[in-house]
């Protein structure tokens, strides 16, 4: 989270400055979303494979091509004013749940 946070920070700042709370709402949501899907997914499959194949294909179909559905990075205006940040929050939230969960497992047995 702390590369997301490095390398969009400006972003945020200039959203921030703008006097877009939804937009840097939205910034935060994709700036956790991404590790916490990286995460779950490099715990519960073992490898980061999986992770790299379904990002690639989220990012592509969801920001690259403004998919509201898909769009974790509230590229386009109309997704960060809408209610799909609080969804990707909510799917941040139980993804990194389930990291917890899986590796507690994996410790355990």
């Amino acid at each position: 989270m702390t590369l997301a946070l490095l390398t969009g920070g400006s972003l945020a700042l200039r959203l921030a400055l703008a006097g877009d709370p939804r937009g840097v709402f939205a910034w935060c949501v994709g700036a956790l979303f991404i590790p916490s899907l990286a995460l779950a997914l490099g715990v519960w499959s073992g490898t980061s494979k999986l992770f790299e194949a379904v990002y690639v294909a989220l990012w592509y179909a969801g920001p690259a091509h403004a998919t509201p559905a898909l769009d974790f990075m509230a590229a386009s205006a109309a997704t960060a004013r809408g209610v799909m940040p609080a969804w990707f929050l909510a799917l941040a939230g139980t993804l990194l749940v389930l990291a917890v969960t899986g590796r507690w497992r994996q410790l355990r047995g």
